[in-house]
């Protein structure tokens, strides 16, 4: 696990945090969890993201701390397996482990609206890039002939690294928004 030790004094006059936590989902450990049920490998997922954003809200309490704007990395693994279905911000929670887990992690980063005046769950996708992110750790299956077929009936919620960075900085700009965004 990556430790950051952050030191407050270069935390004055922050006004904006964009928080990335939780271990990615590479395609070894979405095979785990969805055809294995791995308990250990669930868990370690769930506490990835819990865990940091409490450490978090912490350490910015801690510190007399407050922000105008908190972006928080939130999942669309909150609607769970909705195909042929489209989604927005008002579209109830899926069920199942990434959908309660999803729910679980934006309850916590709700509670940062104490020390923020607006709180984003910015629900991103697959991020795409040929540099990495979810096509690196998909690609190498398929370099070895292991890779599975794709066909009409399989979806993934994705997004390319310049749309993010964009969405990113259109939320930074406009401070009206708040709340659950999806990317």
């Amino acid at each position: 696990m990556l430790t950051i030790l952050l030191n407050s004094q270069h935390l004055i006059n922050l006004s904006l945090l964009i928080p990335i936590f939780g271990i990615l989902l590479p395609v070894l450990i979405i095979f785990v969890v969805f055809f294995y049920e791995s308990k250990n490998k669930k868990n370690k997922i769930r506490e990835s993201r819990i865990i940091s954003t409490n450490s978090l809200k912490i350490f910015l309490e801690k510190n007399n701390i407050s922000l105008e704007s908190m972006i928080h990395a939130s999942a669309t693994g909150y609607y769970g397996n909705n195909m042929n279905t489209n989604l927005d911000e008002s579209t109830p929670k899926g069920s199942g482990f990434l959908s309660d887990t999803t729910e679980e992690w934006e309850y916590y980063q709700n509670h940062f609206s104490s020390l923020s005046n607006r709180v984003i769950n910015l629900r991103i996708g697959a991020v795409l890039s040929i540099k990495g992110g979810f096509l690196k750790n998909i690609y190498r299956p398929y370099m070895f002939g292991l890779g599975i077929g794709i066909d009409s009936n399989n979806y993934v919620s994705h997004i390319s690294i310049e749309d993010l960075v964009r969405a990113i900085c259109f939320i930074m700009k406009n401070d009206k928004l708040s709340g659950v965004i999806n990317a």
